[in-house]
C-alpha cells in the first residue's frame, strides 16, 4: 500500500503539469509520462526482474518520448507565461479558490482538499455531470459504476502486483490531481475523463470477479459466460444510449458549426426531392452550396444553383424548388405570399430554423 501511495502522490504532482500548466498549443497527456516514470522507479525496487526483462522496450519508449516531447519542452521553457496561464486561471492555489473557501466556510485547508479529492472520485459514480454535459446522471451508469467500485477494492488489495501498481497509480494520480489542483468542482466529471481508460479496466476487473463468484471461468461453462457478458453489455449499452442520445445530445449544447449542420440538413432534404426539379438556394457568403461534399453524397449529386441576389431577380423554372437559409427566410416567405399555390416546408435544428424550402406548383 505504501508503494501505490507514493505513486499516487508523486504522479498527482506530475499530472498537475497536464491539468493546469500546459498551454492549449501543447496540451496532451504528459502527466501520464511522469506517472510512468514514477512507476518504473518503484517497480524496479519491487519487481526488478520484470523491469530488467523489458529493458530494451523501456529504453526505446523513453527515447521516443524525448524526441516527441522535445518541441513541447522547448516551447514551455521559452514561453513561461503561456505555460502558466491556465494554471493561474484554474489552479486551486494560484487562483485563490482554496483561500476563499477556507475564509467562507471556516474549514481547514486540509479538510477542503480531502473533500475535493472525494468529489473528484464521486463525480464518476454519484454527482451529476451538469457543468459540461448538462445532465442529471454521473459519468458512469449504475451497472458500470457497481463493477468499477468492486474493481477499485480488488485493485487496492492486490496493489503489490506490478500490473495493479501501474493501474492504481494511473487512476489515483488522476483523482488526486483533479481534487487537489483543479477548480471548479463542477468540472470534475469532465476532467476525470482523462482517467477513463483506468476506470474501464477497473470495471472489467470487477466483472471478472463476478464471473469467478458465479463459477463461470471453466471451459465447460463458456456458453453461460458468453450469455452473461452479452446481457451485461446490452444493459450498459441501453443505459448509455439513453444518457447520450436523449439526455445529452438532445440539449444541443455543442456542435455549433453552422455550415456543417446546414449542409447535413440541405443534403437530407434534397434526398427527398424529385430528380427532375430545378433547385435554387438563396445563399450568402457563409451558407451556400458547394462548401461540403456531403450535400452531394446525401442528395445523390442533385444539382443546386446558388442565388445570392435578391429573390425578385429570380425567374424560377417550372417544377422548381427554392430553398432559403435562415438569414433569408423572411425574404422567401414574402415572395411566397406573392406566388401562392406551392408547398412550404421548414427544417429545424434543436428548435432553430435551419432552412425553408418552397416547392412551386
Amino acid at each position: 500500500m505504501a508503494a501505490v501511495g507514493l505513486v499516487t502522490l508523486v504522479g498527482a504532482g506530475l499530472r498537475f503539469y497536464q491539468l493546469g500548466a500546459v498551454p492549449r498549443v501543447i496540451n496532451g497527456d504528459e502527466g501520464l509520462v511522469g506517472h510512468l516514470l514514477v512507476y518504473l522507479l518503484i517497480a524496479f525496487v519491487l519487481h526488478r526482474s520484470f523491469i530488467l526483462a523489458a529493458g530494451r522496450a523501456i529504453a526505446a519508449f523513453w527515447l521516443g518520448t524525448l524526441l516527441v516531447g522535445l518541441p513541447q519542452f522547448v516551447y514551455s521553457w521559452l514561453h513561461p507565461g503561456e505555460f502558466l496561464a491556465r494554471l493561474n486561471a484554474d489552479g486551486m492555489f494560484q487562483s485563490g479558490w482554496l483561500a476563499q473557501q477556507a475564509a467562507d466556510t471556516g474549514r481547514p485547508a486540509v479538510e477542503i482538499l480531502a473533500g475535493r479529492v472525494a468529489h473528484a472520485f464521486l463525480s464518476l459514480i454519484y454527482y451529476p455531470a451538469t457543468e459540461f454535459y448538462g445532465i442529471s446522471a454521473p459519468v458512469l451508469g449504475v451497472i458500470t459504476a457497481t463493477l468499477f467500485v468492486l474493481g477499485v477494492g480488488l485493485a487496492l488489495w492486490r496493489t503489490r502486483d506490478n500490473r495493479y501498481l501501474l493501474l492504481n497509480g494511473y487512476f489515483w494520480a488522476m483523482t488526486m490531481a483533479v481534487g487537489v489542483f483543479a477548480v471548479p468542482p463542477e468540472a470534475d466529471s469532465y476532467r476525470m475523463l482523462a482517467a477513463l481508460p483506468a476506470v474501464m479496466l477497473l470495471a472489467a476487473i470487477g466483472w471478472e470477479q463476478v464471473i469467478m463468484l458465479w463459477s463461470l471461468t471453466d471451459a465447460a461453462r463458456a456458453p453461460a459466460r458468453l450469455l452473461a457478458g452479452g446481457v451485461l453489455l446490452a444493459g450498459v449499452a441501453l443505459l448509455n444510449v439513453q444518457t447520450y442520445f436523449v439526455d445529452f445530445a438532445g440539449q444541443c449544447r455543442y456542435g455549433n458549426d453552422i455550415q456543417t449542420r446546414f449542409a447535413s440538413y440541405l443534403g437530407n432534404y434534397l434526398k427527398s426531392v424529385d430528380r427532375e426539379s430545378t433547385v435554387y438556394l438563396l445563399s450568402d457568403d457563409v451558407l451556400l452550396y458547394g462548401t461540403h461534399s456531403s450535400v452531394d453524397f446525401l442528395s445523390r449529386n442533385l444539382p443546386v444553383q446558388n442565388f445570392p441576389d435578391a429573390i425578385q431577380n429570380l425567374t424560377p423554372a417550372t417544377q422548381s424548388i427554392i430553398i432559403a437559409i435562415p438569414a433569408r427566410e423572411a425574404e422567401l416567405r414574402a415572395w411566397v405570399n406573392q406566388h401562392p399555390g406551392g408547398t412550404l416546408r421548414r427544417e429545424y435544428d434543436c428548435g432553430k430554423l435551419m432552412l425553408m424550402a418552397y416547392r412551386s406548383p
